[in-house]
């Protein structure tokens, strides 16, 4: 999974995300969807998937973050719905936060 993820997108820590794929297996595929998804997205500019964890906290989520070229934060906002809404809203019960997408524009303001 850890290589074709990153067909999609630039994986910022692979050690990392290797684990997390070994310790959510069932979502694995999600991941990967939401990658192309995102990828695939005519607006889409850049991204990159990233883990993250607090210290202290076990438990680990996976930041998918794109860069969309487009000017107002309101459409990277609603494209981040849309892909939310066909790829992660309908297993959310699998879930449970641990794939987060962070979508921004491409512009400086």
């Amino acid at each position: 999974f850890l290589a074709r993820i990153g067909n999609y997108m630039r994986v910022e820590n692979p050690e990392e995300l290797a684990r997390f794929i070994a310790r959510n297996s069932d979502i694995a595929e999600l991941l990967e969807q939401a990658a192309r998804h995102t990828a695939n997205h005519p607006r889409f500019s850049s991204g990159d998937i990233s883990v993250f964890s607090e210290p202290s906290d076990s438990d680990y989520c996976v930041y998918v973050n794109a860069d969309l070229a487009v000017d107002r934060y309101e459409d990277a906002y609603a494209i981040e719905n849309q892909v939310f809404s066909e790829v992660l809203e309908p297993h959310f019960d699998k879930l449970n936060f641990r794939i987060i997408l962070s979508f921004d524009t491409e512009s400086d303001d």
